[in-house]
């Protein structure tokens, strides 16, 4: 078995940092409103922050990564992280929670735009993808865990500071860390573009993006609302989630090794098939006990899908540059139907359509795999 690269676990570890510092907003989220007087815009205005920065972020960190290179961009979204952190346990009111967000958005964006570039690379694939997508399933797990016990006896702000105090080492480390990388290689928006025109699967690897933007935005709106109305309280709910980033932890390794031999188009449409089969469990019953079988599954098909997507669009193409390039691609696509999605799930459960949503849903997934599965076979890119 090969060692891990120094710089790889680095890079491991700010996906874990930054993972568990956004799953713990999310859960202190109740008491920051509850202090700051926000309403439920202003809250979901804060949650939104992060997304947006990393969709309006993308496109420029691939171009940018091209002309000078991954490293110094992997060094300033790590100076960046603790920072905003603290920015965040320091506001006073929503505008600078507002900001800090943002802040915590663009070291995010620039993560998840370089980051499964650089682990797909050097033959690594899904192997280095599923690392990846492991260590933010863990962040998920740890850090509303750690958070909610702290917020819960010593207020919000106190973790949001704990968080930052642990994000410093990762932070020096990148700082201090010599990265590899190749030579840049200068891109134009243009040739991103000409890069989805040429490829068949960078096609598929943002079609997979899309797809997972819609998973997750209308899970996320509509499953904690149905485990509610079923009964389950608050503690319940957490629960389920913190049992749902386990899965999701384990399957991005897991799922790593199985395309270890190469991930190509077939492959990963049929981890969205299925996906999108696991997709009509609620739409047959929206008792609890199908919806937490609901969401560990879909968490499992998450997590693989994840973890092969960024490893076939990172891998259509040689060189750092073009990956990268062709990652932030797919963010923007994530980004894009991640800020839609909850509008239309949160107007589906007003009107009482819930399983329509997730019909829809499912129907999109198993398209999108029909395609993949069917269409001409395209080299798999390696593992």
């Amino acid at each position: 078995m090969n060692r891990v690269p120094r710089d790889i676990r680095t890079l491991v570890a700010f996906a874990f940092a930054a993972s568990a510092a956004d799953a713990s907003l999310v859960t202190l989220l109740p008491s920051i409103r509850r202090d700051l007087a926000l309403t439920g815009l202003e809250a979901g205005a804060v949650l939104s922050a992060t997304t947006l920065a990393m969709l309006a972020v993308a496109i420029p960190v691939g171009l940018v990564a091209g002309r000078v290179g991954s490293a110094p961009l992997l060094r300033v979204a790590g100076i960046v992280l603790p920072v905003a952190l603290v920015a965040m346990a320091l506001a006073p009111g929503l505008p600078l929670l507002l900001a800090a967000r943002g802040a915590f958005g663009i070291s995010y964006g620039v993560l998840w735009v370089i980051g499964p570039a650089r682990l797909a690379a050097g033959g690594r694939g899904a192997r280095g993808t599923g690392l990846m997508i492991g260590a933010s399933g863990a962040g998920w797990l740890f850090g509303p865990l750690v958070s909610g016990a702290v917020g819960g006896a010593v207020g919000w702000r106190w973790p949001l500071l704990a968080l930052a105090v642990a994000a410093v080492p990762v932070a020096a480390a990148l700082a201090l860390e010599r990265i590899p990388t190749l030579a840049p290689t200068p891109l134009r928006a243009r040739d991103a573009v000409a890069l989805v025109r040429r490829e068949r699967a960078v096609v598929g690897a943002l079609v997979v993006s899309a797809v997972l933007g819609v998973v997750s935005g209308t899970a996320s709106i509509l499953v904690p609302q149905l485990l509610s109305d079923n009964g389950l309280s608050a503690g319940g709910i957490g629960v389920v989630l913190g049992l749902s980033a386990a899965v999701w932890m384990l399957a991005g390794p897991l799922s790593g090794r199985a395309g270890a031999r190469g991930v190509d188009l077939r492959l990963a449409g049929v981890a969205v098939g299925v996906l999108g089969v696991a997709w009509v469990v609620p739409v047959v019953s929206v008792s609890t006990g199908a919806l937490v079988f609901f969401v560990l599954l879909s968490a499992a098909c998450r997590a693989a899908v994840n973890t092969l997507a960024y490893a076939l669009g990172a891998g259509a193409r040689a060189g750092e540059s073009s990956a990268t390039a062709v990652v932030a691609l797919m963010n923007v696509a994530w980004a894009l139907t991640a800020l839609v999605s909850p509008l239309f799930a949160g107007a589906a459960e007003s009107d009482g359509a819930v399983r329509l949503a997730f019909a829809v849903t499912a129907a999109l997934g198993l398209v999108a795999a029909a395609w993949m599965v069917t269409g001409r076979r395209v080299a798999a890119a390696p593992a």
